[in-house]
């Protein structure tokens, strides 16, 4: 079990870095997906580790920086307190985003990435979790407070998961 484990992580790591050198040059972000649980954390650990590349916990940093800010300045502040934590002209891989997705930081996730993306001239991977349904990543669904979905089209997506 674990040598099979090892081969999909090295195999969507392949994926991970084709996807990061044809990017779409306009927003040059590419998106792993996939369920809660499923490795991507992983597979963007071995693509930064085997490649230099810059590998940020975005959960432990931005959960940090935005405790003293007071919750309605919040919102304004998301953005510019991840980009302070990105190179803006190398490649970096942002994971545990799932506080990105938090209903008191209203944040409209495809629009974020766009205005990051805009300003980067490297790649930006991004781990999110969810599926895709239908042309839209669904991040949680109803009942559940944080349901969300979102039109990824901008994007280079890559499945986390194992392909059948």
């Amino acid at each position: 079990m674990e040598g099979r484990s090892v081969s999909i992580v090295e195999s969507k790591t392949q994926k991970i870095i084709e996807a990061i050198n044809t990017a779409d040059a306009h927003y040059n972000i590419v998106i792993l997906y996939g369920p809660h649980g499923i490795g991507k954390t992983n597979i963007l650990r071995n693509v930064a580790s085997s490649n230099g590349i810059k590998y940020i916990n975005i959960g432990e940093h931005l959960a940090e920086l935005i405790k003293d800010i007071s919750p309605a300045t919040r919102v304004r502040n998301v953005q510019p307190l991840l980009e302070s934590m990105l190179e803006t002209n190398t490649t970096n891989i942002i994971d545990d985003t799932e506080i990105l997705f938090n209903k008191d930081l209203n944040q409209n996730i495809p629009l974020l990435l766009r205005n990051i993306g805009r300003k980067r001239t490297a790649a930006l991977v991004i781990s999110i979790p969810g599926v895709l349904k239908d042309g839209k990543l669904i991040f949680s669904e109803a009942p559940y407070w944080d349901a969300a979905q979102y039109d990824m089209h901008d994007f280079t997506l890559v499945n986390a998961e194992k392909e059948r």
